[in-house]
């Protein structure tokens, strides 16, 4: 049986190695394709070498939902914080989350698809939010944050 690309002690390495961001974050979303979420990514400077990026998604009309993940080498999805997202683990407890705020984290066992319950409140505002992930995740960022886009739908069209 093959090793996996990734063992969750790597993981947990990883989530406590001191991590930053330089810049500012945009959210961006294209009103001309009537898109429906703001989208960014973003490197992630850290002390390991290692190829991190965030990236960030809010619904646009889907008041407080949104999703950030921290992702290794464009593969791996580290952790991540889901607000008032769905989710079902399969490997392990067959827990469930329909709409509902959970985090997901690198186990040996399940991969990237451990989700559990956070044991703090979580804002739903998307900036809040991603500040409280960037604190987990161990990521300095002092930078501004754009205001999320206002959904624009195209001419004609209504949701």
């Amino acid at each position: 049986m093959a090793s996996a690309p990734l063992a969750e002690a790597q993981v947990i390495e990883i989530i406590a190695s001191e991590k930053r961001f330089v810049g500012d974050i945009r959210w961006e979303y294209d009103p001309v394709h009537n898109q429906t979420w703001a989208k960014f990514e973003k490197d992630v400077e850290n002390v390991l070498g290692l190829n991190l990026v965030v990236y960030g998604n809010t619904s646009l009309v889907i008041e407080g939902k949104s999703s950030f993940s921290l992702v290794l080498n464009g593969n791996f999805r580290v952790f991540s914080l889901d607000v008032n997202g769905s989710h079902r683990n399969k490997h392990t407890d067959h827990n469930e989350w329909r709409g509902q705020t959970h985090k997901q984290r690198w186990t040996d066992i399940c991969r990237s698809g451990f989700a559990y319950t956070p044991n703090e409140p979580i804002p739903t505002d998307a900036n809040s939010a991603f500040r409280d992930f960037c604190r987990e995740c161990n990521i300095d960022f002092s930078g501004h944050i754009r205001e999320v886009p206002s959904f624009q739908p195209a001419l004609g069209e209504s949701l």
